[in-house]
């Protein structure tokens, strides 16, 4: 049977086919419909996949992301509204996270371990204006000496706001934590009595006219026996003092901290990682029957006389071993001595310039770029060339491309797995030498 085009118009004839197909199979229109609808679709609820729900104020989003912000419903819109255990708002993502620093909360102190805020009721605060008479509290911040007298297990924090402190504390068998929030402080902080005491984000300034305690003169930061000490993020800027005493052993830690002009003088186990010693800074270990480990860091010296020096070199008896591994020595020297039985390993480091580097029996170097070339007696893979900085003259101690130093660090694994500029160690399939990995 044929289909007449009955309105003589050009699409008369389309149109009476479709009338006649939804008459007679109206049933192969509809699924073909609901086909093009995408039916049936999947479940979405609960859809990990899914993107954020778009809205344009905050009763258009759920209890889980209550607040709308840039038309997206998000978790938190700042760290008021995000609950204890993650007290912080990220502002890039709006969600709730652990406290990283201790700038992060409003209290001025993080516990950096479990990642939550230190309550103001457990802080003793800290001004310039402060006195011994005041209570330490947010609002009546008393001085730094009086905070270190009264520092218990109650009140383990000190927070310093914001200025230059002019006295410093004494602590006397105490357990602190010390905030100093980028502020600087008069030096010669004492330890005593077992005392067990972190610093962070603080600088130390001795001016021309410092007037030294007696319990603390000749160094800006001294052990009086047997301690604790932990330094993060501390800058030592000094004319005449010590940098740091400890003849009595304990523990001494030092990460991402600049030495400048003062030495460390330390019968301790001693760490340091990713720091700097300039000017006429360095370390003398002497005798001691503890470990020293200095690993990332940058020792550089004007008069080519400072550096590390071990055991001294004539205490043939001292049983302290050492590994100093992967840093950056300019114009500085090594004198290591002491017990032959006990290795003061130095491994992967750049010497360049070095006036001497002393090897007397149980001192090895293995794996170290030294320039000029020295004799350091035997050793593995040492080697000598231009390490190539990237610009000596302003302390930029990065390697540029071609530098011998290049891939060529002990194969066996350096420790902590990162470099001064905590970039991952080693970026290729073997580190580099010195205290920087080469990143083109």
């Amino acid at each position: 049977m044929g289909i007449k085009n009955r309105g003589g118009s050009p699409g008369g004839t389309d149109r009476s086919i479709a009338r006649r197909i939804w008459r007679h199979c109206p049933i192969l229109l509809l699924l073909a419909a609901l086909a093009a609808c995408g039916f049936p679709r999947p479940p979405d609820i609960d859809d990990d996949t899914a993107p954020p729900a778009a809205c344009t104020r905050d009763p258009d989003c759920s209890a889980t992301t209550p607040f709308c912000v840039d038309a997206t419903c998000v978790a938190c819109r700042d760290s008021t509204s995000c609950p204890t255990a993650r007290p912080v708002c990220d502002m890039t993502s709006h969600d709730c996270r652990t406290c990283a620093q201790d700038s992060e909360c409003d209290s001025g102190a993080c516990d950096l371990a479990a990642g939550t805020c230190i309550d103001q009721g457990a802080i003793l605060y800290v001004s310039p204006g402060g006195t011994n008479a005041d209570t330490c509290s947010r609002a009546d911040p008393c001085s730094f000496f009086h905070a270190g007298s009264v520092v218990d297990p109650g009140h383990p924090y000190i927070v310093l706001l914001p200025g230059a402190e002019s006295t410093a504390p004494l602590f006397a068998g105490t357990k602190a934590t010390v905030v100093g929030g980028g502020n600087s402080a008069f030096p010669n902080i004492v330890l005593s009595n077992g005392a067990d005491v972190v610093i962070r984000d603080l600088t130390l300034a001795e001016s021309q006219a410092n007037n030294l305690r007696p319990f603390g003169a000749g160094s800006a930061i001294a052990c009086n026996g047997t301690c604790n000490l932990t330094l993060g993020h501390v800058t030592l800027q000094l004319k005449s003092l010590t940098a740091l005493t400890a003849f009595q052993g304990g523990n001494i830690t030092i990460r991402n901290s600049i030495i400048d002009n003062g030495s460390l003088q330390v019968s301790a186990h001693v760490v340091i990682d990713r720091s700097s010693f300039l000017s006429e800074s360095g370390i003398v270990s002497s005798s001691t029957d503890q470990e020293l480990e200095i690993t990332n860091s940058i020792f550089v010296s004007n008069s080519g006389n400072s550096g590390i020096s071990i055991n001294t070199a004539t205490n043939t008896a001292s049983l302290g071993s050492a590994y100093i591994a992967s840093n950056t020595f300019i114009n500085s020297s090594i004198d290591c001595g002491g017990n032959s039985l006990y290795d003061k390993i130095f491994d992967s480091n750049i010497f360049n310039g070095a006036n001497s580097l002393a090897s007397p029996p149980g001192c090895r170097y293995l794996y170290n770029l030294i320039t000029p070339s020295i004799n350091v007696g035997s050793g593995t893979g040492n080697i000598t060339g231009d390490p190539l900085f990237v610009n000596t003259a302003n302390g930029d101690f990065r390697l540029q491309t071609g530098s011998p130093a290049i891939g060529a660090a002990d194969p066996s694994p350096l420790p902590n797995g990162h470099d001064h500029d905590g970039k991952p160690r080693p970026l290729d399939h073997r580190a580099d030498i010195g205290a920087f990995e080469y990143a083109p």
